[in-house]
């Protein structure tokens, strides 16, 4: 489920993604 939604918003915004989801970790 997660792996889907990081393709998909990395598509929009790869850099926006990445840094949300290094926050979130």
């Amino acid at each position: 489920m997660g792996e889907n939604k990081d393709g998909a918003d990395k598509t929009e915004q790869p850099s926006q993604k990445r840094l949300a989801d290094a926050r979130r970790k």
